[in-house]
């Protein structure tokens, strides 16, 4: 399995550094071996993410679209920060961003980042979860992936609908809310009922997805 990332700046090729950037917001569940093997079973992925950080970049990212069409991709992944930390969080940003997903032509998954949410509250009249609110109505409203090529996932009970496992070919990719900025205990508002709620989900969304990447793991072993 080929898996490649896009960065701002940088296109990396390192299967190490992508998974690596991955598991921040996004896990990636992979067990290969021998179940996944062989050039049939070979297929790309798109990674990207804290993307736009500014205007520059903003009108860079349908270059970036074109190229990732271009590339044949299984699927593609934004791992979240559709805006830089410090700026406002306008209805602009997730409306840009849901036209950027929808111009990808594969499935495109994405989790939020904690400049999408957590750290909203930095600038007076906005809350962080009015925004987590927000953007589960905004991307994750239907069972069904962004893009123009969607793809059915899994969906974890409400209100973490942001959390979404799919499998390709014997692996098993799975989102997690998990932020920076101390996961939203700390910075401005920290919340810790919010945190241990999501926490708790997060544990419980990983452990069943390690157990069913178990059994069908064994299922095309027998």
């Amino acid at each position: 399995m080929k898996i490649c990332g896009y960065q701002p700046n940088r296109l990396m090729s390192n299967a190490t550094v992508c998974l690596q950037a991955l598991a921040v917001s996004a896990l990636a569940v992979i067990f290969m071996n021998s179940v996944v093997a062989g050039d049939d079973d070979t297929y790309a992925i798109g990674l990207w993410g804290d993307l736009p950080y500014s205007d520059i970049q903003a009108k860079a990212v349908s270059n970036l679209i074109d190229d990732m069409n271009s590339q044949n991709l299984a699927f593609t992944v934004h791992d979240g920060d559709l805006k830089s930390g410090g700026s406002e969080c306008t209805d602009a940003v997730y409306l840009n961003a849901l036209d950027y997903f929808n111009s990808l032509e594969a499935p495109a998954m994405f989790t939020p980042g904690d400049n999408d949410w957590t750290d909203c509250d930095r600038i007076a009249g906005y809350s962080s979860l009015a925004q987590l609110e927000k953007e589960r109505h905004l991307f994750f409203s239907t069972p069904f992936s962004l893009g123009q090529h969607s793809l059915r996932q899994e969906v974890q009970r409400t209100p973490y609908v942001e959390n979404r496992r799919w499998s390709l070919r014997g692996v098993t990719y799975a989102t997690l809310n998990i932020q920076s900025s101390c996961n939203n205990l700390c910075n401005v508002n920290p919340d810790e009922l919010e945190y241990k709620a999501r926490n708790d989900a997060n544990i419980a969304w990983l452990k069943d997805t390690l157990k069913k990447q178990k059994t069908a793991m064994l299922q095309r072993l027998c």
